[in-house]
């Protein structure tokens, strides 16, 4: 869904960017929960590398643990040890 903003000065904010208080700026840190979604590839156990995009930033990311897999028709959580 699209939002429109007005900022009080002409700041070139565009997608991916985030808008947060200067006194509470973002926490950097290795570690990230994630919702992927993926398609088309085969069963990888336990931990395989994969490629994403943080904003900006293509990151290189190791699987630590599949907690669940989600069904797209319903999106009910379905107990998972891999994905698949």
């Amino acid at each position: 869904m699209s939002v429109t903003i007005c900022l009080e000065d002409e700041i070139d904010v565009s997608r991916g960017d985030m808008l947060v208080p200067a006194a509470r700026p973002p926490e950097s840190n290795h570690r990230f929960e994630n919702h992927a979604g993926l398609d088309g590839c085969e069963t990888s156990a336990p931990a395989p590398a994969i490629h994403s995009q943080a904003h900006h930033a293509d990151v290189q990311a190791r699987v630590r643990e599949v907690r669940h897999r989600v069904d797209i028709n319903s999106l009910e959580n379905h107990q998972a040890a891999e994905l698949g």
